[in-house]
């Protein structure tokens, strides 16, 4: 229908025009749209708004088209009355590039009196990056049409052309969507996943249903999705794409590794994901400026309130911070709570021991020179191939290396190796480590979790051992290495070093439990104690046995308190020195432990030939003993026989006897009877 609007229609026209967005929120409820388009445009956007349940009421096109276009009306552009709109009143999609195409639609609209917030022109409304954005926040909810679509036509921010603005609109909905599922006046517990890495350091949804209980929200926030278990509990949502930053409501954040962009209020607790006290990355150092004497602590650790600290190694025994910073920090002796959980899978699933596991650490950053994988991790994978043949090698990288070139290199190299298998899964390696009789390392921090799940032995390789000491300082997990294993700066001593460990497995066995169960908090209880003891952080309430870190805020600060630490420091440093001989004395203590280790086997060696020739004398003694009793069966015989002959003898005697007897009185007739015969002839 043709010719100017009705009054009747102008009058709705007016009305839409100065609604407010309830009304456009029902209008929105018919789940229709109407793509003006001059092109191709109209297939994607269609295909786009239909995925997220969506209808195409009708197609307009600038040229004239089939009747029908993928399966909806499709009518001329220039035919296009308020007739056709009045009774739809549904977002207007102009799917083009063209300026000039969208400037004429959008012209043609305010001439026919449409609501401006009706009419969509920006290309990011059915873009790839808005449909990946829309999946992720949809991943456990798939009502259509879709909410969070619908959301953002319903406000239709401005400037919708460009990323940040749709994030922050659909951001504000999350957070109000959040608000809305769980329960008024709590205190709210964020437990954010940054990446698909670490997740299980943050513990068991166990955990926080305990934290639940004491009358607090817990809410479980994805950076990125990978359809884990994790994924599936109740009060998740995706937060990635800065949406976490948004969500201020959020009272207290828990988190696996630093970062930023978390909301500023709120209070972070950072669950240290290395077991043991590892090197800094360069983005945990602290920062220099020229106008300070002081440096300021790094952004990414400045922003921590809590760090829950799994055991004594990184446990700080100076409570005055060196650093500036903007806030205070607290210490808590907490645990590993992923450790809990992998001594229990480790006690519950006996697999076969078959595999030796190579774990080496990240490739990049200060530790590129010091890693084994892109120098030589062919030739450890070669090593471990060619000489250890009763052993399948497990290959695991750091999860943030997997698709480095170095790593790609080793895993297609070796992939045709009935042997070999490439281990890629980022969260997930308990059977792996059950299954592995040793592992080697470089300076990986899963050494120290393996050998604390396991309790059998790690060795290290270190091609620029040397240089450990002078590049990183002094930190444990270089020190106490061969508490838990060897070090190998060859490949040579590598292999030796492997042989050797698989050899004193008991023992490391033995030493590792003594070490483990001293330097471990709350073993097999980390869980626990953090619900137990979580008010304190959300309530801002002083625990006794946590660390409460004095650092200074400001220049002036640091310099009245320099002194002070010094003072500390000195005193913790006489007190390293005296640790420093009792390692030396333990060091001297393992090398004799070795050197016994080596007698014990090389008398091990020679009690087993010892046996090995009692048992061939045994057997050649009972094999002389068959012999005599043989020999003297043989006897027997023989001796029955020979008083068979010597009977036969007599008997044959008596027969002679005999019968010489008779044959001498036959003759001697004969010879009587020729005589006589003589005589008388």
């Amino acid at each position: 229908m043709t010719g100017k609007p009705s009054i009747a229609h102008t009058a709705a026209r007016t009305s839409r025009h100065t609604s407010d967005k309830l009304d456009i929120q029902m209008a929105f409820a018919s789940n229709k749209i109407i793509i003006f388009s001059d092109g191709e445009s109209a297939i994607e956007c269609h295909r786009f708004f239909a995925k997220y349940g969506f209808e195409t009421a009708f197609f307009v096109f600038d040229k004239k088209k089939d009747e029908k276009f993928l399966g909806a009306p499709v009518f001329p552009f220039d035919r296009i009355d308020d007739e056709k709109l009045v009774d739809l009143d549904c977002p207007i999609v102009i799917a083009s590039s063209d300026p000039e195409f969208i400037s004429v639609v959008k012209k043609r609209m305010d001439g026919l009196m449409i609501d401006g917030r009706l009419v969509f022109d920006e290309p990011l409304m059915y873009s790839a990056w808005l449909q990946e954005l829309l999946d992720a926040l949809s991943f456990n909810n798939k009502t259509k049409p879709n909410e969070y679509l619908s959301h953002l036509l319903d406000i239709h921010p401005a400037n919708l052309n460009n990323g940040p603005s749709a994030t922050k609109a659909l951001a504000d909905y999350v957070s109000r969507r959040i608000q809305k599922d769980i329960k008024p006046g709590q205190k709210t517990l964020g437990v954010y996943y940054p990446s698909a890495a670490y997740r299980m350091n943050l513990g068991s949804e166990a955990m926080y249903d305990k934290i639940r209980q004491q009358g607090y929200n817990v809410v479980f926030l994805f950076g990125v999705l990978c359809g884990d278990q994790f994924e599936k509990r109740n009060y998740s949502y995706y937060a990635g794409h800065d949406i976490v930053g948004s969500l201020d409501f959020i009272d207290v954040f828990v988190i696996p590794t630093v970062m930023l962009g978390l909301p500023e209020q709120a209070k972070k607790v950072l669950f240290v994901h290395d077991i043991y006290d590892s090197p800094l990355g360069a983005e945990q150092k602290p920062s220099v400026s020229e106008n300070s004497d002081y440096p300021h602590e790094s952004a990414f650790l400045d922003d921590l309130d809590y760090v829950f600290l799994p055991c004594t190694a990184v446990m700080r025994a100076n409570i005055i911070h060196q650093f500036v910073r903007n806030k205070p920090l607290c210490r808590i002796p907490g645990g590993y709570i992923k450790l809990d959980s992998n001594i229990r899978y480790f006690q519950e699933n006996k697999l076969p021991t078959d595999s030796i596991i190579y774990a080496p650490t990240v490739t990049e950053g200060n530790f590129a020179e010091y890693v084994s994988v892109p120098q030589y991790g062919e030739k450890i994978v070669e090593a471990l191939l060619d000489g250890f043949e009763k052993y399948r090698i497990i290959f695991r990288p750091h999860p943030h290396t997997l698709e480095t070139e170095a790593v790609q290199t080793i895993a297609n190299r070796f992939a045709g190796h009935e042997r070999f298998d490439f281990d890629s899964n980022a969260s997930y390696y308990n059977d792996n480590y059950c299954r592995s009789a040793i592992m080697v390392t470089d300076m990986s921090g899963t050494a120290f979790t393996y050998a604390f799940m396991t309790l059998r032995p790690v060795v290290f390789f270190s091609h620029r051992e040397n240089y450990v000491a002078e590049a990183f300082g002094n930190v444990s997990y270089f020190e106490d290495r061969e508490q838990i294993g060897y070090i190998a700066t060859t490949i040579d001593e590598l292999r030796k070093a492997v042989a050797l460990a698989l050899r004193n497995s008991r023992r490391f066995a033995r030493n590792t439990r003594i070490f483990r169960d001293r330097a471990v908090f709350n073993l097999g209880k980390a869980e626990d104690y953090f619900a137990e003891n979580f008010h304190h952080i959300v309530e801002g309430t002083r625990h006794k046995d946590w660390q409460y870190v004095v650092a200074p805020i400001s220049q002036a600060e640091a310099r009245l308190l320099e002194p002070l630490h010094d003072c500390v420091e000195h005193c913790l440093g006489e007190t390293n020195n005296l640790k420093e001989t009792v390692k030396k004395q333990q060091t001297l203590i393992r090398k004799s432990e070795r050197q016994i280790d080596d007698k014990i086997q090389e008398i091990e060696g020679l009690r087993s030939e010892a046996i090995d020739k009692k048992r061939s004398i045994a057997a050649l003694k009972n094999s002389v003993e068959l012999k005599t009793e043989e020999n003297r069966k043989l006897t027997e015989v023989l001796d029955k026989r020979t008083g068979e002959l010597q009977n036969l003898r007599l008997e044959l005697e008596e027969i002679k006897s005999k019968w010489w007897f008779r044959l001498l009185s036959s003759t001697k007739k004969r010879l009587t009877r020729d005589r006589k015969a003589d005589r008388e002839g």
